[in-house]
C-alpha cells in the first residue's frame, strides 16, 4: 500500500506532538542499534508515547530491560514540556532494582 501512496482510512485527526528545531540534530545511537545483550541490567530502553483522552493527551515513558523485556520502570505526564515524566520513569527503574534515588 505504501508503494502505491495508499493509507488507511481513519477517523482521528493528526497529531504532531514532536516540534524539532531547525537547529537540534537526532541524538546520537549509542548502541548502533544491536539490542542483543547477555544478561539483565547490560542495556535499558526507553519510549515515551501518548493516548488521547477526553480531557486531552496522557503520555506514557517506559523504561525496558533488554535482556528480559521486562518494563523497569514507567511514568505518566499531563505533558512533555517539563522532564518529570522520563526522570520519574526512570526513578522507577532504578527503584526497582533497590538502587537508592535522591529528591
Amino acid at each position: 500500500m505504501g508503494a502505491a501512496g495508499l493509507v488507511g482510512a481513519s477517523r482521528r485527526r493528526s497529531v504532531t506532538t514532536t516540534r524539532r528545531g531547525p537547529d537540534h540534530r537526532p541524538a546520537n545511537d549509542l548502541v548502533r542499534r544491536n539490542f542483543f545483550v547477555e544478561k539483565p541490567n547490560e542495556l535499558w530502553v526507553a519510549d515515551i508515547t501518548f493516548a488521547p483522552t477526553l480531557a486531552g493527551f496522557l503520555f506514557l515513558a517506559v523504561v525496558m530491560d533488554a535482556w528480559s523485556r521486562r518494563i523497569v520502570g514507567w511514568a505518566f505526564s499531563a505533558d512533555l514540556k517539563t522532564p518529570s515524566c522520563s526522570l520519574t520513569s526512570h526513578g522507577h527503574s532504578l527503584q526497582s532494582l533497590g538502587v537508592a534515588t535522591t529528591g
